[in-house]
């Protein structure tokens, strides 16, 4: 299993680069149909046809220019997040506390009700000074406040290695950058 995670607030530049991809993509899936037409296979990568390679380099520099331009968005799959918990328990950027129980349909019937609930819920500290562990490990769409963030960015190491391990985590500068561009843009969400 792994994490969505992102910014509360995407900023204008991302959600411009991610209109042009969809554009790209848009003119990429126009071309294929095109050359389908024209009887060309577009679905084998391994194809000599040079009109098959530009649509799938436009494609891939598309999504590279996607991918430069989205530092508000870090996907982590279950290893690489059990090392950054591991690495963010013994650097007290996160704390273990007990999990507050999740509101219920039947103890909140009307649903603008459940849905206040269900927000307190997903954003409860539960009285941590930095961010509850429980948030970084299920895919219920925990929200993470820019104070949490703030407050846990303090304890930041600047080289993440797993403490047990003592693996170097290449990725944790960039995880930590994440965070720090969390803290002004609203938070994150965990899903």
């Amino acid at each position: 299993m792994g994490l969505s995670i992102g910014w509360m607030e995407v900023p204008a530049d991302v959600e411009q680069a991610v209109q042009a991809f969809h554009r790209v993509m848009a003119q990429v899936d126009d071309e294929q149909q095109r050359l389908r037409r024209l009887g060309v296979d577009v679905d084998d990568p391994a194809s000599p046809d040079p009109r098959v390679i530009a649509v799938g380099q436009r494609y891939d520099a598309a999504w590279e220019a996607l991918e430069q331009a989205n530092r508000s968005e870090f996907a982590m799959g279950a290893v690489r997040m059990s090392a950054c918990l591991a690495v963010m328990l013994q650097a007290g950027m996160v704390v273990n506390v007990s999990r507050p129980v999740a509101p219920t349909r039947a103890a909140h019937p009307d649903e603008a009700a459940y849905n206040e609930a269900l927000d307190a819920y997903l954003r409860d500290r539960c009285g941590a000074a930095v961010i509850p562990a429980h948030k970084f490990c299920s895919s219920e769409g925990w929200l993470v406040s820019p104070q949490e963030l703030r407050a846990a960015l303090r304890h930041a190491p600047e080289v993440g290695r797993h403490p047990t391990t003592g693996e170097l985590l290449d990725w944790w500068v960039e995880w930590v950058e994440f965070l720090r561009g969390g803290s002004s843009h609203g938070g994150i969400h965990v899903s």
